[in-house]
This record gives C-alpha cells, structure tokens and sequence, in this order.
C-alpha cells in the first residue's frame, strides 16, 4: 500500500506553480512559461525519484524468541535494496502504531544490492499472535516536495507473551502470595533455611538456644520443607458480563503471578477450563505463557476442574462465589475488583 503526502515545502511549490502558470498563460510570456514547464517537470521528477526510492526494498526483524506485550527490547531492522544498481536515498522506518511501535530509523542511503543492519528499540503493544505486521517506509527525496509512504508487511509470524512488567496493584498481589509461600517453605527438614527472631506466639520448643547464648536475645533457626511447595493458578475463563478488558487485565494478572512464583523454585501448576501444565514435570514456564498469549475468553460457564492435592492455590476469576461451594476454600481468592478497575490491597486477596 502506498501513499503521498504533501509537505509544507511542496504546499508553497504548489501555490507557485498555480501562480506562474496563470501568469503564463495570461500574459503569454515565453520566459513565464519556461519557468512553469520547468517547475511541473520538477513536480513530476519529484513524485517518480521518490517512487523509485521506495521500489524494491524489503524489512525484515530480529528479535529474541521470548516477548513480551508492551515491554520494550532491543532487536536488529534489516533493510535490503533488491535493486542492483539504483540506490535509494533518505528513508525513514517506522512501526504501525495500532501493532508495533519501532524507534524511528533514518538511513541516509542504500546502496543496489545492498543490506543496512540497525539496531533499534522494539514494542508490541498487545498479546498474541502477530503475523503480517507491518512497518512504514517513507522518503521525501529529493526536492521535499512530496513524502511518499509505503507499507511493508512482515512475512514472520510470532507469538508475543502477555506484559511480565507487573503494575502496582500485581505487586501489592504477590506480595501477600510471597509471604504465603515464605510461611509453607518454613518446616523441620535436614535442610538449614534461615534464623530469625523469636516470636511471642510462637512454642519456646523452636528456639535455638546456642545462637540465642551468642546474640544475646531469643532467635529460631528454619528448616527447609523436604519436597518442595507445589503452587497453583487457576485462571477462570469466563469473564462473567466484565467485559474484554477485565479479561485481558486477568491474563496479566495470571502471567505476572506464575512468572514471579516460578522464580521462588517451587513446584507450579496452572489450571484453566481448558488445560492443566505442570512446571516442571510437563512443561515449562514459558509454555504457560505461551498459552497465556494466545487464550481466549469462553462465551459461557464451564465446568469447573477439580483441584488436586497442592500446598497453595490462587483463584483468579470474575465470580468468586462459586469456588466456595467447591473444594477451594482453603484457596487464596484475588478480588475481581482488584483485578480491574482496581486498585489492589492486601485485603484483596483472601
């Protein structure tokens, strides 16, 4: 697809061009005629350079495999001029906004038969599968006349994870999650943990009375658990009457949470009406978010899946009450409010 616009120099071109050429032919002056027959020979010279510019060059990418929605990364723009012996001079390359959003590149001149590779700063501005994006390239060379778009797509397709940035209300979120896990991992293995300060609730049976001699005030030394914590998600798919956007907001909520509790190594598992991964024993993180990507809202309730054995389970769904007639009151239940419009408090997870 291909565009021209017409730029202030070429607007004040234009006015001259309309006023030599009235002149012109009012008067009948051979000279003032001249001058309009070289002024629409350089119009038109402007408008087929500029054309030619644009003919015959092709954009590729490269980017890392893993992505991730509006979180900006570095990747290399690979620019070729499939001409063999016209150059191309004074382009500029730039991302479509509704999609992709690319660190506007300049390149002074592209050789025929030849490669600019630059690196720049790339976003995606939404989850999902990204095939045929396209990005801009424009010229106004060589008068400025006239600026001459072109719209290139991408051959490659790619599937872009949802944001892992984590707002504000995700952080106040896990912050009660972690302190959930930090209790649970707490127990009497082999395996030292931590010391800490005694706690006046706490049996005096758990003090470690030689460290609390060398202190001098009362400390309990931490065993780790012997296996390790199983977590898991549940992510409700049917956004009950919330609409498009509280669903997309869930999603993050749910990549945010398992990225972050995959970092505390433990065991995780997510669930949803349709799939149920294992991380490690089935698959890894990255194919959670994988399937995060590129999920769709349900039209209508499903059965809900029975949960299995877990040390921790965290419900992220629009309708709260019916996980109490089931067996997930023990769940960790994140407020649908909290998820969107917000903001999150730690009384939002209960």
């Amino acid at each position: 697809m291909r565009s021209y616009r017409l730029t202030l120099a070429g607007f004040l071109f234009a006015v001259m061009l309309v006023v030599v050429g009235a002149l012109a032919f009012l008067s009948g002056a051979n000279l003032l005629l001249l001058i309009f027959a070289a002024m629409v020979s350089t119009w038109l010279i402007s408008g087929f350079v500029s054309r030619l510019c644009l003919a015959g060059l092709s954009v590729e990418y490269q980017i890392p495999d893993e992505v991730c929605a509006r979180q900006p990364m570095r990747g290399r723009l690979i620019l070729r001029n499939w001409k063999r012996l016209t150059p191309s001079f004074s382009i500029h390359l730039q991302g479509n906004r509704e999609e992709i959003r690319i660190r506007p590149l300049y390149v002074p001149v592209v050789g025929g038969g030849q490669t600019v590779n630059e690196s720049t700063e790339i976003t995606f501005l939404r989850r999902g599968l990204h095939r045929g994006n396209s990005l801009v390239l424009s010229t106004s060379f060589p008068f400025g006349f006239l600026e001459r778009r072109s719209r290139v797509e991408m051959q490659d397709s790619l599937i872009v994870f949802p944001c892992l940035e984590g707002s504000q209300d995700w952080r106040v979120i896990y912050s009660v999650i972690h302190r959930e896990i930090t209790a649970l991992q707490q127990g009497r293995g082999h395996d030292f943990y931590r010391l800490r300060d005694y706690e006046s609730t706490e049996s005096a049976k758990n003090v470690d009375w030689r460290v609390t001699a060398h202190t001098g005030r009362l400390t309990v030394r931490e065993f780790a658990r012997e296996e390790s914590l199983e977590v898991e998600i549940f992510l409700d798919l049917f956004p009950a009457g919330r609409g498009l956007a509280w669903f997309e907001k869930a999603v993050e909520c749910a990549a945010y949470l398992a990225w972050q509790i995959r970092q505390e190594e433990v065991r995780l598992r997510f669930h949803s009406q349709e799939i149920s991964i294992s991380v490690p024993q089935q698959g890894t993180i990255y194919d959670v978010l994988r399937y995060l990507a590129l999920v769709s809202p349900l039209h209508r309730p499903a059965p809900m899946p029975a949960p299995p054995e877990r040390d921790l389970a965290i419900v992220v769904s629009a309708t709260q009450a019916q996980f109490e007639t089931l067996d997930w009151q023990g769940a960790l239940r994140i407020d649908a409010d909290a998820v969107d419009p917000g903001p999150a408090t730690e009384a939002s997870v209960r």
